[in-house]
């Protein structure tokens, strides 16, 4: 019983594919799909379903769309100002990255001018007279004077 449920649900599901692909026409169909027709109700009732809802619908007029004439144009001046947009924007990058590689030379240079001019910067003379002129960074500073007011401390005791 099963198998026949099975078969005849696949038979149905057969007859109502080649009914949407090859039209309404029972004949068109090959001969086991005619006799399933013949024998399903619920087939036959699908394909009048179908011969009435093509009826009507080829019955209505078709009404189809025309753009008018200035609607093609608007839509054709709206790509070319879209496509002007995005060509300036990529000009406008293309411009900063030439600049970009032109800034990267200036600098490189001046890298190496500033280098060079601080590795051979001249040497202060020792003959100034200023106390700092002498002074390194890296040497300790001379210990400072003894405090008045300490060693006036210092002396009463």
């Amino acid at each position: 019983m099963w198998d026949l449920r099975r078969k005849k649900n696949l038979d149905c599901s057969r007859f109502q594919d080649g009914l949407a692909a090859k039209g309404p026409e029972v004949s068109a169909l090959p001969e086991a799909l005619q006799t399933h027709v013949a024998a399903c109700a619920e087939c036959r009732t699908a394909a009048n379903n179908f011969n009435e809802s093509r009826a009507l619908l080829s019955a209505l007029p078709s009404q189809r769309y025309e753009p008018s004439g200035w609607f093609v144009g608007r839509v054709m001046s709206a790509i070319a100002a879209r496509e002007m947009e995005l060509r300036r924007s990529v000009d406008t990058w293309s411009v900063i990255s030439r600049l970009a590689a032109k800034l990267t030379w200036v600098s490189a240079l001046a890298l190496l001018l500033a280098g060079t001019w601080l590795y051979e910067r001249p040497k202060a003379t020792p003959h100034q007279t200023d106390s700092t002129a002498g002074e390194s960074l890296f040497e300790s500073p001379a210990p400072p004077a003894p405090d008045d007011v300490l060693a006036s401390v210092a002396e009463r005791d």
